[in-house]
């Protein structure tokens, strides 16, 4: 049988016997899994660790940011929106609501920024797509 040379910690000294012997290993002797470490800095954490950890730290704050204003954007412009898409089925009975409903739409558009401003005049410069009157 063939010994392995000796390691300098116990515990795998015996592992390795125990291995080779065939033996079950007892419970006492079984390596402990190490408990999580949390992101702590201790006095030998170096310099550039640190700046790791400080440029992710920021660029996780700038997504949740982002995130955060689009999420926000987005809500402003489907709370615009919804009134119009819910009345315009009701444009067609009457001229004067329908001119009203217009106007309030062009406010509307203004309120809500330049990139609607330059969709809705592309829009209305398609009357194949969405009418004359438009």
């Amino acid at each position: 049988m063939t010994r392995l040379p000796a390691l300098q910690i116990p515990v795998f000294n015996h592992i390795a016997h125990v291995l080779l012997e065939g033996r079950r290993i007892p419970p006492h002797v079984m390596p402990q899994p190490m408990p999580p470490t949390p992101l702590a800095l201790s006095p030998t954490t170096s310099l550039s660790t640190m700046c790791t950890i400080k440029r992710k730290l920021k660029r996780a704050w700038h997504y949740l940011t982002r995130a955060f204003r689009l999420l926000t954007r987005s809500l402003l412009v489907a709370s615009l929106a919804t009134p119009y898409l819910l009345t315009y089925p009701l444009t067609p009975l009457s001229p004067t609501f329908h001119t009203l409903w217009l106007r309030s739409c062009c406010h509307t558009v203004e309120f809500a920024g330049a990139a609607f401003i330059k969709l809705a005049q592309w829009a209305s410069s398609r009357p194949d797509m969405f009418g004359a009157g438009t």
